[in-house]
Order: C-alpha cells, then sequence, then structure tokens
C-alpha cells in the first residue's frame, strides 16, 4: 500500500482564530498560489453564487476548503489537483458505487472543484466495517475510518431499505496498490447496484449543468445555470438531496459546530443577495470578489418514482 505525506500544509499554519478572519479569497491564496485562487473564484461567479467572505463562511480543512450549500443540499469541496500536492498523498477514487460521486468535478488551476450531493448522517457504527470490506474488494482502501466520513444517499430500494451507505469524505479512501483476491460475484452485484442507485438519482442534475456549462472553462449560460439551482432546490424540497451536517448533535465532533455555523451563516448572505437586500457579496463581474477581499499585499492577478418516507430528518426515495 502506498504510504501517505505527511507533508503540512501551508493553512495549517495558521491558528484557527486566524483562519476565521482570514478572506476567503486569501485562504485560496495562501493554499494554490494567487493564479488559482482567482481562479477559484471565477468559479464560484460563473455558477451564479458569491463566494463566502472569510473563515466564518466556509470550513478550512487538511487538504482544502469546504463550502456548505444549506438550500441547495451540496457541499463544494476544493482540493489539490493533483493529490499528492496535498497533505497525505492519497489517490482520488471515482468509480465506486461506495464512494459518493460527485455532481460534476471542475478544474481550476492547481484546484479541484466537486460539487457533492448531500446525504443523510450515518448513525450505525458497523457500517464503518461494512464499507470497509467492500471496499477493500474493489481494491480501494478505506484508511479514515471514522462515522463521520459516511452517509447515507436518500434512496430506499430492496437491497438498501434504510438508504444507500457511502463514504462521503472522498479523500477517506485510496486505491490500493497490492493485489487483492477477485471480487466475489454476490459482492460484485451489490457494488454494481450501489453505483447504479447513485447514477439514477444524480443523473439529471448532472445533465441540467452540463447543458448551463458545457465545458466547465468558458462562459456559462446564467438562465440555464438558474434552473439547475432550482432543481437543486426541488430536489431538497423533495428530499433526495439533504443538508446532512445540520443533522448532528453540536459538541458532539469538534468540526460540527464550525460547519453548522458556517453553512447558516453563509446560507444567510446568499439569501439577502437573492432577495436584493445586500450589494456586498453579488457577483457582477470576473474580478469583483478579489477586489473586494484583497489584502494590502495581494497583487492583482495576471492571467424511478418517487414515494417518500421520513429518516433522519430527510426522504426515502424508490428510484
Amino acid at each position: 500500500m502506498k504510504k501517505p505525506s505527511h507533508t503540512k500544509p501551508k493553512q495549517h499554519d495558521a491558528k484557527p482564530c486566524d483562519l476565521q478572519k482570514m478572506t476567503f479569497a486569501g485562504y485560496l491564496q495562501t493554499l494554490f498560489g494567487e493564479t488559482t485562487a482567482q481562479n477559484v473564484l471565477e468559479v464560484f461567479d460563473k455558477l451564479g453564487l458569491a463566494a463566502p467572505r472569510n473563515g466564518t463562511e466556509f470550513l478550512a480543512g487538511a487538504e482544502g476548503g469546504l463550502v456548505f450549500l444549506n438550500q441547495y443540499g451540496l457541499v463544494m469541496r476544493i482540493e489539490h489537483a493533483d493529490p499528492e500536492n496535498g497533505r497525505f498523498g492519497w489517490s482520488r477514487v471515482d468509480d465506486s458505487g461506495w464512494v459518493l460521486r460527485p455532481i460534476a468535478g471542475i478544474e481550476a488551476g492547481h484546484a479541484h472543484i466537486e460539487l457533492c450531493p448531500g446525504c443523510n448522517l450515518e448513525k450505525d457504527e458497523t457500517k464503518i466495517t461494512y464499507l470497509r470490506e467492500r471496499l477493500h474488494e474493489q481494491q480501494i482502501d478505506f484508511w479514515d475510518r471514522w462515522l463521520v466520513n459516511i452517509g447515507r444517499v436518500p434512496v430506499c430500494t430492496e437491497q438498501f431499505p434504510d438508504g444507500l451507505p457511502v463514504v462521503i469524505d472522498r479523500l477517506a479512501v485510496s486505491a490500493l496498490t497490492d493485489d487483492v483476491n477477485p471480487v466475489a460475484k454476490a459482492l460484485e452485484k451489490e457494488a454494481h447496484q450501489a453505483a447504479e442507485v447513485q447514477e439514477t438519482l444524480y443523473a439529471p442534475l448532472r445533465k441540467a449543468l452540463e447543458a448551463a456549462w458545457p465545458d466547465k472553462a468558458g462562459r456559462s449560460d446564467a438562465e440555464k445555470m438558474k434552473a439547475f439551482w432550482q432543481m437543486c432546490e426541488q430536489y431538497v424540497a423533495e428530499g433526495k438531496m439533504v443538508a446532512g451536517w445540520n443533522q448532528a448533535r453540536r459538541g458532539a465532533y469538534y468540526k460540527t459546530d464550525i460547519v453548522m455555523d458556517a453553512a447558516e451563516t453563509y446560507e444567510k448572505r446568499l439569501r439577502r443577495i437573492a432577495g436584493n437586500d445586500s450589494s456586498d457579496g453579488a457577483l457582477s463581474g470576473k474580478f469583483r470578489q478579489k477586489a473586494r477581499t484583497r489584502e494590502p499585499h495581494d497583487k492583482p492577478s495576471k492571467g424511478g418514482k418517487a414515494t417518500t418516507k421520513n429518516t433522519n430528518g430527510g426522504q426515502r426515495f424508490k428510484p
């Protein structure tokens, strides 16, 4: 098995209180450099979102940052495009039904941005072993085995009556280099069903985002992007995506309160902007966020039918 690199990332040199005060643009610049920081801010612009302003509106993580979108039931993961440049150096897994699959992956310079659907929180600790064994059969190591890294896709099937258990922290797994035994037929079928559940549920969202921003590089279509976000809101209303981070008990985990507070603060500002009640966050141009958050030492960049049933605060669906 490949051993992780223990290179300490730059952002961990700062104290938590400093991260709370640091602007989002400044944090990105510290982590990725000025050009990539601007690339990331432009992605927010093309998605039609105001970027977070500071550490009170996002979570600084070991590999980058996470932005929680309560009203849309999505998490934006901002990480090193090349995992080798991150803290642990693990590979990114995109081909397992036991790992949450993003709605989209967007390259932004040296950063990789993923839009990941929100899930219900997992409360059954036996699912740690359950997923570890099934991922190992696929030559994938679930190395960061904590319950907080597991969620349940809110789909009710015969195989998964309580929802599909998946690893939601996509960097908590890594491909194994060691040889393992061929996958047992029964587990292979189960893995295929898991992948099919995710594909069926999230395919309409992927299609809508693709229509709004086909190449994930040039300009996006504002009206089609608006339709994508409206579809996300509909998914949340129907329980197909869940802001599961708000299901946690405050104080249960050291990041719980930070995540819930950041999600709430960011949501309130986005709603004010949408209601034209604030002018400090709207992105009307590519470089507006950069200009607004620039630090004194910064220099401008150059360059099937659903049936509902309540569960864990969300709903389950039959595809």
